[in-house]
Protein backbone atom coordinates (compact mmCIF):
# COMPACT_ATOMS: atom_id res chain seq x y z
CA UNK A 1 0.00 0.00 0.00
CA UNK A 2 2.62 2.20 0.99
CA UNK A 3 4.43 1.88 -2.69
CA UNK A 4 1.49 3.05 -4.12
CA UNK A 5 0.70 5.84 -2.37
CA UNK A 6 4.46 6.89 -3.16
CA UNK A 7 3.99 6.04 -7.08
CA UNK A 8 0.76 8.62 -6.91
CA UNK A 9 2.22 10.88 -5.27
CA UNK A 10 5.27 11.17 -7.73
CA UNK A 11 2.90 11.09 -10.47
CA UNK A 12 0.83 13.74 -8.79
CA UNK A 13 4.08 15.92 -7.98
CA UNK A 14 5.78 15.18 -11.64
CA UNK A 15 2.67 16.74 -13.11
CA UNK A 16 2.23 19.79 -10.65
CA UNK A 17 6.20 19.92 -11.64
CA UNK A 18 5.22 21.06 -14.86
CA UNK A 19 3.79 24.13 -13.89
CA UNK A 20 6.78 24.94 -11.54
CA UNK A 21 8.01 28.43 -12.14
CA UNK A 22 12.27 28.48 -11.91
CA UNK A 23 14.34 30.81 -12.62
CA UNK A 24 17.96 31.57 -13.29
CA UNK A 25 19.45 31.45 -9.76
CA UNK A 26 21.18 35.06 -9.99
CA UNK A 27 18.26 36.82 -11.83
CA UNK A 28 16.24 35.06 -9.03
CA UNK A 29 18.44 36.50 -6.23
CA UNK A 30 18.59 39.65 -7.86
CA UNK A 31 14.96 40.24 -8.58
CA UNK A 32 14.65 39.54 -4.68
CA UNK A 33 17.15 42.40 -3.97
CA UNK A 34 15.54 44.84 -6.59
CA UNK A 35 12.02 44.41 -4.40
CA UNK A 36 13.46 44.25 -0.67
CA UNK A 37 15.50 46.46 1.50
CA UNK A 38 17.45 43.30 3.72
CA UNK A 39 17.56 39.37 2.08
CA UNK A 40 18.77 36.88 4.32
CA UNK A 41 20.66 33.84 2.67
CA UNK A 42 20.44 30.99 5.13
CA UNK A 43 23.22 28.41 4.19
CA UNK A 44 23.74 24.84 5.98
CA UNK A 45 27.39 26.38 7.48
CA UNK A 46 29.03 23.90 4.97
CA UNK A 47 28.34 23.39 1.21
CA UNK A 48 31.31 25.14 -0.50
CA UNK A 49 29.22 25.89 -3.05
CA UNK A 50 26.89 27.96 -1.37
CA UNK A 51 29.65 30.42 -0.08
CA UNK A 52 31.00 30.13 -3.17
CA UNK A 53 27.67 30.81 -5.34
CA UNK A 54 27.22 33.89 -2.33
CA UNK A 55 31.04 35.30 -3.66
CA UNK A 56 30.24 35.58 -7.08
CA UNK A 57 27.50 37.57 -6.35
CA UNK A 58 28.88 40.39 -4.34
CA UNK A 59 29.39 42.21 -7.73
CA UNK A 60 26.00 42.19 -8.91
CA UNK A 61 24.91 42.74 -5.20
CA UNK A 62 26.53 45.73 -5.14
CA UNK A 63 25.55 47.34 -8.70
CA UNK A 64 21.50 46.80 -7.59
CA UNK A 65 21.92 48.59 -4.79
CA UNK A 66 23.09 46.50 -1.50
CA UNK A 67 25.90 48.25 0.36
CA UNK A 68 25.90 46.64 3.57
CA UNK A 69 26.44 42.67 3.42
CA UNK A 70 26.19 41.45 7.74
CA UNK A 71 27.74 37.79 8.51
CA UNK A 72 27.24 35.57 10.78
CA UNK A 73 31.10 34.00 10.40
CA UNK A 74 32.33 37.07 11.48
CA UNK A 75 32.54 38.32 15.31
CA UNK A 76 31.44 42.03 16.69
CA UNK A 77 34.95 42.19 18.93
CA UNK A 78 36.83 42.99 15.67
CA UNK A 79 34.76 44.54 13.54
CA UNK A 80 37.20 47.04 13.40
CA UNK A 81 39.98 45.00 12.23
CA UNK A 82 37.56 43.33 9.48
CA UNK A 83 36.95 47.36 8.33
CA UNK A 84 40.63 47.70 8.05
CA UNK A 85 41.00 44.64 5.86
CA UNK A 86 38.36 46.07 3.57
CA UNK A 87 39.64 49.08 3.15
CA UNK A 88 43.79 48.46 2.83
CA UNK A 89 45.18 49.06 -0.26
CA UNK A 90 46.67 45.72 0.40
CA UNK A 91 44.68 42.42 1.05
CA UNK A 92 46.34 40.99 4.57
CA UNK A 93 45.96 37.13 4.89
CA UNK A 94 47.47 37.49 8.41
CA UNK A 95 44.73 39.68 9.09
CA UNK A 96 41.95 38.06 7.45
CA UNK A 97 43.01 34.58 9.52
CA UNK A 98 42.84 36.65 12.66
CA UNK A 99 39.20 37.95 12.20
CA UNK A 100 37.93 34.48 10.56
CA UNK A 101 39.88 33.12 13.68
CA UNK A 102 37.97 34.39 16.30
CA UNK A 103 35.40 31.56 15.83
CA UNK A 104 37.42 29.07 14.18
CA UNK A 105 34.91 26.46 12.40
CA UNK A 106 34.89 29.35 10.09
CA UNK A 107 38.22 29.54 9.07
CA UNK A 108 37.38 27.94 6.22
CA UNK A 109 38.48 29.04 1.97
CA UNK A 110 35.12 29.67 0.92
CA UNK A 111 34.80 32.32 3.99
CA UNK A 112 38.01 33.74 2.97
CA UNK A 113 37.08 33.81 -0.56
CA UNK A 114 34.05 35.87 0.54
CA UNK A 115 35.96 38.25 2.37
CA UNK A 116 38.41 38.49 -0.50
CA UNK A 117 35.91 39.37 -2.60
CA UNK A 118 34.19 42.51 -0.75
CA UNK A 119 38.06 43.46 -0.45
CA UNK A 120 38.27 43.51 -4.31
CA UNK A 121 34.83 45.12 -4.74
CA UNK A 122 35.96 48.06 -2.54
CA UNK A 123 39.04 48.57 -4.51
CA UNK A 124 37.14 48.32 -7.55
CA UNK A 125 34.78 51.11 -6.08
CA UNK A 126 37.72 53.52 -4.63
CA UNK A 127 37.71 54.64 -0.59
CA UNK A 128 37.06 58.02 -2.13
CA UNK A 129 34.11 57.37 -4.03
CA UNK A 130 31.82 55.08 -1.64
CA UNK A 131 32.71 52.62 1.36
CA UNK A 132 30.66 49.39 1.69
CA UNK A 133 29.97 48.08 4.89
CA UNK A 134 31.48 44.28 5.76
CA UNK A 135 29.00 43.97 9.24
CA UNK A 136 30.62 41.13 11.56
CA UNK A 137 27.02 39.83 13.82
CA UNK A 138 28.29 37.66 16.33
CA UNK A 139 30.42 37.06 19.13
CA UNK A 140 33.54 34.93 19.70
CA UNK A 141 33.89 31.39 20.43
CA UNK A 142 34.34 29.95 23.77
CA UNK A 143 37.45 28.21 24.50
CA UNK A 144 35.01 25.29 26.48
CA UNK A 145 34.38 24.19 22.67
CA UNK A 146 38.08 23.73 22.50
CA UNK A 147 39.06 21.74 25.16
CA UNK A 148 37.24 18.69 25.02
CA UNK A 149 37.74 17.05 22.23
CA UNK A 150 40.34 14.43 23.82
CA UNK A 151 42.97 16.66 23.25
CA UNK A 152 46.63 16.36 24.76
CA UNK A 153 48.29 18.43 27.22
CA UNK A 154 50.29 20.02 24.90
CA UNK A 155 47.27 20.49 22.46
CA UNK A 156 45.11 22.16 25.03
CA UNK A 157 48.46 24.36 26.14
CA UNK A 158 48.25 25.19 21.94
CA UNK A 159 44.47 25.83 22.30
CA UNK A 160 44.85 28.24 25.10
CA UNK A 161 47.61 30.01 24.08
CA UNK A 162 45.92 30.48 21.04
CA UNK A 163 42.69 31.91 23.01
CA UNK A 164 45.26 34.40 24.80
CA UNK A 165 46.93 35.80 21.81
CA UNK A 166 44.34 36.19 19.64
CA UNK A 167 40.61 36.36 20.38
CA UNK A 168 40.12 39.62 21.10
CA UNK A 169 37.65 40.82 24.27
CA UNK A 170 34.08 41.42 23.53
CA UNK A 171 32.64 44.74 23.67
CA UNK A 172 30.95 45.56 27.23
CA UNK A 173 27.24 46.65 25.18
CA UNK A 174 27.54 43.18 23.47
CA UNK A 175 28.31 40.78 25.99
CA UNK A 176 24.83 40.49 27.87
CA UNK A 177 22.45 40.35 24.58
CA UNK A 178 21.64 36.78 22.93
CA UNK A 179 22.98 35.44 19.75
CA UNK A 180 20.42 36.17 17.52
CA UNK A 181 18.79 39.73 19.28
CA UNK A 182 22.68 41.17 18.52
CA UNK A 183 22.56 39.68 15.10
CA UNK A 184 19.29 41.55 14.66
CA UNK A 185 19.97 44.42 16.27
CA UNK A 186 22.91 45.08 14.42
CA UNK A 187 21.54 45.10 11.15
CA UNK A 188 18.50 46.62 11.95
CA UNK A 189 20.74 49.94 13.64
CA UNK A 190 22.82 49.90 10.20
CA UNK A 191 20.05 49.44 7.89
CA UNK A 192 18.16 52.42 9.25
CA UNK A 193 20.74 54.78 10.12
CA UNK A 194 22.32 54.48 6.87
CA UNK A 195 19.26 53.69 4.80
CA UNK A 196 21.09 51.17 2.43
CA UNK A 197 19.88 48.28 1.01
CA UNK A 198 21.47 44.70 2.84
CA UNK A 199 22.51 41.18 2.73
CA UNK A 200 23.01 39.07 5.73
CA UNK A 201 24.40 35.40 5.60
CA UNK A 202 23.95 33.04 8.39
CA UNK A 203 22.75 29.79 9.21
CA UNK A 204 19.43 28.71 8.18
CA UNK A 205 17.81 28.61 11.61
CA UNK A 206 18.63 32.21 12.40
CA UNK A 207 17.04 33.37 9.01
CA UNK A 208 13.82 32.10 9.49
CA UNK A 209 10.98 35.70 9.50
CA UNK A 210 7.49 33.65 9.58
CA UNK A 211 8.46 30.58 11.03
CA UNK A 212 9.29 29.59 14.02
CA UNK A 213 11.60 27.08 16.06
CA UNK A 214 11.86 25.60 19.52
CA UNK A 215 14.51 24.00 20.93
CA UNK A 216 14.95 20.34 20.52
CA UNK A 217 15.98 18.31 23.73
CA UNK A 218 17.35 14.43 23.23
CA UNK A 219 15.22 12.36 25.81
CA UNK A 220 15.13 8.14 26.14
CA UNK A 221 16.68 8.25 22.52
CA UNK A 222 14.42 10.87 21.15
CA UNK A 223 14.13 14.71 20.63
CA UNK A 224 11.48 16.13 22.54
CA UNK A 225 10.34 20.13 22.12
CA UNK A 226 11.82 22.47 24.78
CA UNK A 227 11.34 26.06 24.76
CA UNK A 228 10.44 28.80 21.80
CA UNK A 229 12.94 30.67 20.73
CA UNK A 230 12.88 34.02 18.63
CA UNK A 231 15.64 34.45 15.70
CA UNK A 232 17.24 36.93 14.14
CA UNK A 233 15.02 37.05 11.12
CA UNK A 234 12.12 36.89 13.11
CA UNK A 235 13.07 40.29 14.68
CA UNK A 236 14.01 41.70 11.25
CA UNK A 237 10.73 40.91 10.04
CA UNK A 238 8.57 42.04 12.75
CA UNK A 239 10.00 45.68 12.50
CA UNK A 240 10.28 45.27 8.60
CA UNK A 241 7.68 43.03 7.40
CA UNK A 242 7.37 44.69 3.91
CA UNK A 243 11.19 45.11 3.61
CA UNK A 244 12.50 41.61 4.65
CA UNK A 245 12.73 38.44 2.83
CA UNK A 246 14.97 34.84 2.95
CA UNK A 247 16.04 32.52 0.40
CA UNK A 248 17.66 29.41 1.65
CA UNK A 249 19.95 26.76 -0.02
CA UNK A 250 18.53 23.24 -0.83
CA UNK A 251 19.50 20.53 0.16
CA UNK A 252 17.06 21.73 3.46
CA UNK A 253 19.13 20.90 6.57
CA UNK A 254 16.36 18.18 7.25
CA UNK A 255 17.08 15.28 10.19
CA UNK A 256 14.19 12.21 10.41
CA UNK A 257 14.50 11.58 14.18
CA UNK A 258 17.59 9.69 14.87
CA UNK A 259 18.42 7.83 11.86
CA UNK A 260 20.58 11.10 10.54
CA UNK A 261 20.12 13.35 7.58
CA UNK A 262 17.57 12.58 4.72
CA UNK A 263 16.17 14.18 1.58
CA UNK A 264 13.35 16.08 1.11
CA UNK A 265 10.76 15.38 -2.26
CA UNK A 266 12.02 18.65 -3.34
CA UNK A 267 15.57 18.38 -4.00
CA UNK A 268 14.87 14.49 -4.87
CA UNK A 269 12.47 15.68 -7.69
CA UNK A 270 14.68 18.65 -8.84
CA UNK A 271 17.53 16.25 -9.21
CA UNK A 272 15.38 13.72 -10.98
CA UNK A 273 14.62 17.07 -13.80
CA UNK A 274 18.10 17.80 -14.34
CA UNK A 275 17.69 21.36 -13.11
CA UNK A 276 20.75 23.47 -11.89
CA UNK A 277 21.62 26.70 -10.66
CA UNK A 278 18.09 28.03 -9.46
CA UNK A 279 16.22 29.57 -7.80
CA UNK A 280 12.17 29.81 -7.33
CA UNK A 281 9.52 30.84 -4.48
CA UNK A 282 8.60 28.24 -1.61
CA UNK A 283 5.07 29.20 -1.21
CA UNK A 284 3.69 29.02 -4.95
CA UNK A 285 5.95 25.86 -5.44
CA UNK A 286 4.57 21.75 -5.75
CA UNK A 287 5.40 21.10 -2.63
CA UNK A 288 3.09 23.52 -0.94
CA UNK A 289 0.65 20.97 0.53
CA UNK A 290 3.04 18.73 1.71
CA UNK A 291 4.00 18.39 5.57
CA UNK A 292 7.17 16.98 7.30
CA UNK A 293 6.43 14.81 10.10
CA UNK A 294 10.22 14.18 10.97
CA UNK A 295 12.41 16.25 13.38
CA UNK A 296 14.08 19.30 11.44
CA UNK A 297 17.31 20.32 12.03
CA UNK A 298 16.51 24.13 12.32
CA UNK A 299 14.07 22.22 14.96
CA UNK A 300 10.39 23.56 13.78
CA UNK A 301 7.06 21.81 15.13
CA UNK A 302 6.03 18.77 13.30
CA UNK A 303 3.27 19.35 10.56
CA UNK A 304 5.99 21.59 9.27
CA UNK A 305 5.19 22.67 5.89
CA UNK A 306 8.24 23.77 3.43
CA UNK A 307 6.05 26.87 2.27
CA UNK A 308 6.38 28.37 5.83
CA UNK A 309 9.86 27.73 6.24
CA UNK A 310 11.75 30.56 3.99
CA UNK A 311 9.92 32.62 1.43
CA UNK A 312 12.59 31.21 -1.40
CA UNK A 313 15.29 28.58 -2.07
CA UNK A 314 18.32 28.47 -4.38
CA UNK A 315 19.19 25.01 -5.85
CA UNK A 316 22.81 24.82 -7.38
CA UNK A 317 23.15 21.02 -8.35
CA UNK A 318 22.30 17.47 -6.68
CA UNK A 319 23.97 16.81 -3.19
CA UNK A 320 26.09 14.08 -4.35
CA UNK A 321 28.07 16.94 -6.62
CA UNK A 322 28.18 19.65 -3.82
CA UNK A 323 31.55 20.50 -2.23
CA UNK A 324 31.24 19.58 1.70
CA UNK A 325 33.80 22.21 3.30
CA UNK A 326 35.77 21.92 6.56
CA UNK A 327 38.18 24.29 8.31
CA UNK A 328 41.08 23.81 6.09
CA UNK A 329 43.17 26.68 7.55
CA UNK A 330 46.89 25.58 7.89
CA UNK A 331 47.99 29.06 10.08
CA UNK A 332 45.59 27.65 12.49
CA UNK A 333 46.46 24.28 12.71
CA UNK A 334 49.77 25.22 13.28
CA UNK A 335 48.86 26.92 15.90
CA UNK A 336 47.29 24.82 17.54
CA UNK A 337 49.75 22.00 17.42
CA UNK A 338 46.97 19.78 15.69
CA UNK A 339 45.20 19.43 12.45
CA UNK A 340 41.94 20.93 12.91
CA UNK A 341 40.61 19.56 10.00
CA UNK A 342 37.99 16.66 10.84
CA UNK A 343 38.74 17.44 14.63
CA UNK A 344 36.30 19.21 15.74
CA UNK A 345 32.56 20.27 15.94
CA UNK A 346 32.37 16.45 14.45
CA UNK A 347 32.97 17.62 10.85
CA UNK A 348 33.73 14.21 9.42
CA UNK A 349 30.42 12.99 10.89
CA UNK A 350 28.52 15.81 9.36
CA UNK A 351 30.10 15.27 5.95
CA UNK A 352 29.69 11.51 6.49
CA UNK A 353 25.80 12.69 6.86
CA UNK A 354 25.48 14.58 4.52
CA UNK A 355 26.21 12.56 1.75
CA UNK A 356 24.98 9.34 2.95
CA UNK A 357 21.19 11.13 3.26
CA UNK A 358 18.82 8.89 2.06
CA UNK A 359 14.65 9.97 1.04
CA UNK A 360 12.68 8.84 4.00
CA UNK A 361 9.06 8.50 4.78
CA UNK A 362 8.68 11.61 6.91
CA UNK A 363 6.98 13.83 4.22
CA UNK A 364 3.35 13.24 3.34
CA UNK A 365 0.45 15.00 2.23
CA UNK A 366 -2.62 16.68 4.21
CA UNK A 367 -4.82 13.93 3.28
CA UNK A 368 -2.18 10.81 4.25
CA UNK A 369 -2.35 12.87 8.11
CA UNK A 370 -5.90 13.37 8.38
CA UNK A 371 -6.38 9.38 6.97
CA UNK A 372 -3.83 8.36 9.47
CA UNK A 373 -5.49 10.86 12.26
Amino acid sequence: MKSILKICLLIVISISLSAFKTKNADDYVIEKIQKHDIVIFGESHWIADDMNFFADMIPELYKNGVKCFAFEFLCVNVQDLTDSLIYNDTYDVLLQNVILGQFPMFLRKPNENILYELWKLQQQIGIENEKIKVLALTRPTKIERWLDDGLDSLQQEAVKNYFQTYIKPVPQEYLHTDYDSLMAKLVLDYHLASHTKAVVYCGANHGLTKAHQYESIPRDGKYVTGEFMIRMGNILYEKLPNKVTNIVFVPLPIINGNEGKCTTPLEDLLEKQGINRIGFDLNSSFLEDYICEGIIAPRLLPHFSIKNYYDGAIYLKPRRELKYCSMDNEWLANLLNYYVNGVNFGVKKREQEFYNATPCDCWKNEDEIKNNE
